[in-house]
């Protein structure tokens, strides 16, 4: 909240009621506290809503000094909010001048939190293996789902699989959650040079890299690691050309070494791939065709006792 005008002598003191919906319990965000002109009240507070539209009203007050004192209204709005995006409320009066600033995002669990006419509007693809236990599957912009992250942690629940997208100017993450005790890390939005000494940092702490992610914000390229503890051999082999890949990932097959997370991306003009690689004595396959073809050595793979683990699909 920004105070623009004090229109007292020296500070003034404020206070900010919100009501959300249609609730007439108004939730007090800001109760006396002091800020003079051209200075900023943090409100740093979250509200889940179930979905869109719905309404924010906004009704600030100003606390006179002196004997007999009490608050002064400065005024109230209600704003209709029919989707994510940035949104003021600016209420004046003789008592002072203050702009409300929030933000609304789309956020929550799979299925809640979100709205309906937004969901629609979207495609998501799925794998899905026979389990047990708890499990959660979050979608929100980075600081919430951070504080997702780390309340779940908190519970019992590890993060498995990260994904990450732009929603109009936002970028929100995505992430699938099980039961879990282990140790772990997430390390998210940093360079590759950043990403690599944290990867070998925490490979010497016993965690082990198992979802790897990349993406561009504004004109760098970040990285974003999941990992879980971890004491066996690993690879990672980041931005090659698909000969080169391949090749790296011949070499590692044959020393027991298992590609577990795939990658591909464009840079510049030409696709690159990224690998995360982990101990395994299992059999293993490795398949690039356009779908149709693959759809067909799918088929024939599992036929032969293999099973898909990662698939990543791009237009070429």
């Amino acid at each position: 909240m920004s105070i623009n005008d004090c229109k007292e002598f020296g500070s003034c003191d404020w206070k900010l009621t919100v009501y959300l919906g249609n609730s007439q319990e108004g939730i007090v965000l800001v109760n006396n506290v002091e800020a003079d002109s051209n200075e900023d009240i943090t409100l740093n507070k979250t509200f889940p809503i179930p979905s869109f539209p719905f309404t924010v009203n906004c009704r600030v007050q100003e606390h006179d000094g002196g004997i007999g004192a009490g608050w002064e209204f400065v005024g109230e709005e209600k704003k209709k909010i029919t989707g994510p995006g940035e949104y003021y409320i600016n209420l004046s009066n003789n008592e002072g001048d203050v702009t409300i600033h929030f933000t609304v995002y789309n956020t929550g669990e799979a299925g809640s939190g979100l709205s309906k006419s937004w969901l629609d509007t979207k495609q998501a693809i799925g794998v899905f293996r026979a389990g047990a236990g708890d499990y959660k599957l979050i979608t929100g912009e980075w600081t919430v789902f951070q504080t997702q992250w780390i309340a779940l942690s908190k519970k019992g629940l590890r993060l498995i699989d990260l994904e990450t997208h732009m929603e109009g100017a936002n970028r929100l993450f995505t992430g699938v959650f099980r039961a879990g005790n282990d140790a772990h890390y997430l390390w998210v939005g940093v360079d590759y040079k950043n990403f690599v000494a944290k990867w070998e940092e925490l490979s010497k702490s016993g965690l082990r890299l198992i979802d790897l992610e990349t993406y561009v914000e504004g004109n760098q390229r970040l990285y974003a690691g999941v990992f879980r503890a971890g004491n066996d051999a690993h690879y990672m082999w980041v931005g090659v050309d698909y000969k080169n890949f391949v090749a790296k990932w011949e070499e590692l097959s044959k020393k027991g070494l298992r590609l577990i997370d795939l990658e591909t991306y464009v840079e510049g003009n030409q696709r690159l791939y990224a690998g995360v690689f982990r101990a395994g004595n299992d059999g293993y396959y490795l398949w690039q065709a356009k779908a149709s073809d693959f759809l067909v050595k799918y088929d024939e793979l599992c036929k032969k006792g293999f099973r898909l683990t990662n698939i990543e699909i791009y237009p070429e």
